[in-house]
């Protein structure tokens, strides 16, 4: 039994392993303005930022259909099967 004035889904999580840790929180955290809610450090290179995305869509597109985002938002350049993507002011 659910109650109907919550949602089935609270939150949306995207995880990305970044090669670079400190060049990709800079970029997310500082350039795109995304705000830290939290980091861990456990040692090592054992570290994540989560950050927050604001209000966020999961979008299930057929083969075409990427392609037309392909088309719109990347000059035809194909994505990978999983892309993410920000609006920003």
């Amino acid at each position: 039994m659910t109650d109907a004035s919550l949602p089935p889904v609270l939150q949306l999580r995207v995880v990305v392993e970044a090669d670079d840790y400190d060049r990709a929180v800079e970029f997310y955290r500082d350039r795109l303005g995304m705000p830290e809610l939290i980091a861990y450090a456990e040692g090592g290179d054992d570290r994540v930022a989560i950050l927050d995305a604001g209000r966020a869509t999961l979008e299930i597109a057929s083969p075409g259909h990427k392609r037309v985002i392909d088309e719109l938002e990347a000059a035809g350049n194909p994505s990978p099967r999983i892309r993410l993507a920000f609006e920003v002011v």
